[in-house]
């Protein structure tokens, strides 16, 4: 694994984390891994699925990532879920 991807999977396995910790609370299915995100990333060329702009890897800036899901019911599963940028999330 090259040094870029070694970065890219420490910051997708935090997202997992976070997305965990979101979950307890939530008490839905959770399955995802910091492969699936990192697969998810890659499939949305490290795009946002909202706004199309290029996803930051880092801190919390407002084009960074967030795991959003698309139905709120089915929890945390890799085919529920999008990486969006932390500005594109309604609050």
């Amino acid at each position: 694994m090259s040094k870029s991807n070694t970065k890219e999977m420490n910051y997708f396995n935090r997202l997992v984390v976070a997305a965990k910790t979101t979950n307890k609370v939530l008490k839905q299915k959770f399955t995802i891994s910091p492969q699936d995100i990192y697969n998810i990333y890659r499939e949305q060329h490290g795009k946002c699925d909202v706004t199309g702009e290029k996803l930051a890897l880092e801190g919390k800036r407002p084009n960074s990532v967030v795991i959003k899901r698309l139905h709120a019911k089915t929890g945390f599963v890799a085919n529920n879920v999008v990486l969006v940028a932390r500005k594109a999330v309604k609050k």
